[in-house]
């Protein structure tokens, strides 16, 4: 008969020696950066980019698939990952979680046996306690991430998870329901999210997640329509009424109407200047395509709006956005710029808008 489960996280044994794991780690990510390599950024590096060093690509996808299969936010599966199994071994791994494949520190039998250690935990009144303990065994980490999931749909989590809807009011109730025994668990859990702004992935797709990366960066000279659809232009370049209040008189790009969640579309190749919330654009990307033409893509929509970051290269055609409504916006659509040598210039003598 299997070990029935019994979650019991945090040690201050433990603890500290994650802390300084996890700063080791990020000092170690900081250095390789100074550094420079020249080498082009691979796929995977893009989409852990700023991240610590335990997370993985194969842990970003499971943590994904595990939101869309039990509902569990990835953003706290993988804070839970660099809490509970950051270390010194291979890959920045604890112990457990290099020997055992175990990244949550889940006790009792697993499908591929257990392995006891010792463990420290925490009484109500915060007083430690060092016991030795069966640990699970997984063939894989996904195998550990799924296992997970798991153990938070069972009811005793459900009872404290129902209607909790972000990542940081999950934290909160998973540790109400006895998974920690940490006092500030929940709080080291939204600190990780908030440092590593892991909530993007909330809403990131698996399909995003596999091909999320950097392009080419190679500008063919043409430029593009930005949008996966047709799209309906509501308002033209030059002169106009405010569509709303605080809008411009004059529009230095194209409204392209199109519904929440569109995909954008690089326009052409080329290097992201910056991607950010402007008040009056909203959630904006702004590309150089090093041929005296910059895009600019606006009012994209909050949380999974924007898919690039600063510096990242981009190809013709890559997906670097959604379709929002953030900033002064009267509704969902793209505000599409283009300039030509530092001046905004009519998009549509760039783009023809497909029929």
């Amino acid at each position: 008969m299997k070990a029935q489960v019994v979650k019991v996280a945090g040690s201050l044994f433990l603890t500290a020696l994650l802390a300084l794991s996890i700063i080791g780690a990020v000092v170690a990510s900081l250095a390789a950066a100074a550094s420079g390599s020249g080498d082009s950024v691979s796929l995977d590096e893009s989409l852990l980019k700023g991240l610590p060093k335990p997370l993985t690509k194969e842990m970003v996808i499971g943590a994904i698939q595990s939101q869309d299969q039990y509902g569990v936010p990835v953003a706290l599966t993988l804070a839970q990952i660099i809490l509970e199994s950051s270390g010194n071994k291979p890959g920045g791994l604890s112990s457990l979680a290099y020997e055992c494949n175990n990244l949550f520190g889940m006790k009792g039998e697993g499908p591929a046996g257990s392995k006891t250690y010792y463990t420290g935990e925490q009484h109500a009144d915060g007083s430690s306690y060092v016991v030795a303990a069966k640990f699970r065994v997984y063939h894989n980490v996904q195998e550990s991430i799924e296992d997970h999931a798991k153990l938070l749909i069972t009811p005793r989590y459900k009872a404290h998870t129902a209607g909790k809807t972000t990542s940081d009011e999950w934290a909160v109730a998973i540790w109400k329901a006895g998974y920690a025994t940490d006092t500030q668990y929940p709080e080291k859990l939204k600190a990780l999210m908030k440092r590593y702004d892991l909530y993007r992935f909330d809403q990131m797709t698996l399909e995003e997640a596999e091909h999320f990366g950097e392009g080419d960066g190679n500008a063919t000279g043409t430029l593009q329509w930005p949008l996966a659809i047709k799209g309906t232009i509501t308002s033209y370049f030059g002169p106009r009424s405010a569509p709303v209040p605080g809008a411009s008189t004059f529009h230095q790009g194209i409204d392209i109407a199109a519904p929440s969640g569109t995909a954008v579309l690089a326009a052409d190749g080329g290097t992201v200047i910056s991607a950010e919330f402007n008040r009056a654009m909203g959630n904006n990307i702004y590309i150089d395509h090093h041929n005296g033409t910059k895009t600019r893509y606006c009012h994209l929509r909050p949380g999974d709006g924007m898919l690039v970051k600063a510096g990242q290269k981009v190809s013709k055609g890559q997906k670097i956005g959604k379709v929002g409504t953030t900033g002064t916006s009267s509704g969902n659509h793209l505000d599409f710029k283009v300039q030509s040598k530092g001046t905004y210039v009519d998009p549509l003598n760039y783009v023809k808008q497909p029929k």
